[in-house]
């Protein structure tokens, strides 16, 4: 399986050079791209760099010239994987000119991060026992809210070969991940549709292909639909899009800003020797008229375990919104948020303010 790289965390490389020799300079190639694993002739950037301290070390941080190439857009307009790799040649002064190798490593790159308690990049997708694999499920709650009739998002990470099994309606189905090695499947979206049989309590059953371990999703259904509800779709800390159901009370705003400026709306008439001025027009004339929408969205009571999803919410550079018809990008308007605990308020719902990221006066240019 490969090595993940999240690099919404930075990705140091830093290859053991020994002291052997004493190394001037290196020279590392560095190749980013898409597609199968195989490493393209040409690399992606060059870059070199001097030993100052005499101490062998020539470390560099990867991760901002990869995200360069992750579009975290949405769904079909997005690329959410790449491939990078780095080749390095280090020169000692009495021999300038026959370099040595060393290094060279490939990972698959998502838009993801770790936290600091998580370690340092990178992820090695290689063993599911241990603290840092790349799940199969990339996301972290198992808990997932469903309304009867909307389809059902699940986003899998494509190398564990998953198998996903549910009932609906009293039919068994079986949907097999497989992995062609390109990039631009490496994260697939399985979409669950005929909700509208589902009952709440139903489970969705992920059986890891590799290493044979289980995931079981319980789905729990959103029965009171007094207000519009609203599907928060954004990017979570695996590189992998994820929604949540918003589907109490919302409140819209617009905020307007314009400048002003003192017209003069004087006429003369040439045949009469006497001024005049229209009482139609504006004296006092406004111009540069800018409107931003804001919207404020509230779960209803939800279970502890999306605590987690919220707060990678809260720190996601991508959020749409889906009101049923139209999807709109949007930012996190909420700075700061509690996060809640059974234990503490018995009942755990979450209000969150988004702006839309988007002047409403079309302007683009």
């Amino acid at each position: 399986m490969s090595s993940i790289a999240n690099v919404r965390s930075p990705l140091f490389i830093n290859p053991a050079l020994g002291t052997v020799n004493t190394y001037t300079r290196a020279e590392f190639e560095v190749r980013v791209w898409t597609g199968n694993s195989i490493k393209p002739v040409s690399p992606t950037y060059t870059l070199t760099k001097y030993n100052t301290s005499g101490d062998n070390l020539f470390p560099l941080e990867l991760s901002e010239l990869v995200r360069d190439y992750l579009y975290t857009d949405y769904f079909t307009e997005a690329v959410d994987a790449v491939w990078v790799r780095y080749d390095a040649e280090y020169f000692t002064a009495a021999e300038p000119t026959t370099p040595s190798a060393f290094g060279g490593k490939t990972w698959l790159a998502f838009d993801g991060y770790g936290y600091f308690e998580e370690g340092i990049n990178p992820r090695e997708a290689v063993n599911p026992a241990t603290a840092s694999f790349t799940p199969q499920l990339l996301q972290d709650n198992t808990t997932v809210y469903f309304i009867k009739g909307e389809d059902i998002k699940i986003p899998i990470f494509a190398e564990s070969l998953a198998t996903i099994s549910y009932v609906i309606g009293g039919v068994s189905s079986t949907i097999v991940i497989s992995d062609d090695g390109d990039s631009n499947q490496k994260i697939q979206y399985v979409n669950i549709t005929g909700t509208e049989n589902l009952n709440d309590g139903d489970t969705i059953t992920i059986t890891n292909g590799v290493f044979s371990n289980v995931t079981t999703i319980t789905l729990r259904e959103i029965c009171e639909l007094k207000y519009v509800p609203y599907r928060v779709v954004f990017y979570n800390k695996y590189g992998a899009l994820q929604d949540l159901w918003f589907n109490k009370k919302s409140v819209e705003n617009i905020n307007v800003t314009s400048s002003n400026y003192k017209r003069n709306i004087i006429e003369f008439n040439t045949s009469v020797p006497t001024a005049d001025y229209s009482i139609y027009k504006h004296a006092n004339r406004r111009f540069d008229v800018v409107a931003n929408e804001t919207i404020q969205l509230s779960t209803g009571y939800v279970v502890e375990a999306l605590n987690e999803p919220i707060k990678q919410l809260l720190m996601s550079e991508s959020v749409w919104i889906d009101d049923g018809t139209n999807v709109y990008p949007v930012n996190v308007n909420t700075q700061s948020l509690q996060m809640k605990k059974g234990v503490n308020e018995k009942l755990i719902a979450y209000t969150l303010d988004f702006n839309f990221a988007f002047d409403k006066i079309q302007n683009i240019r």
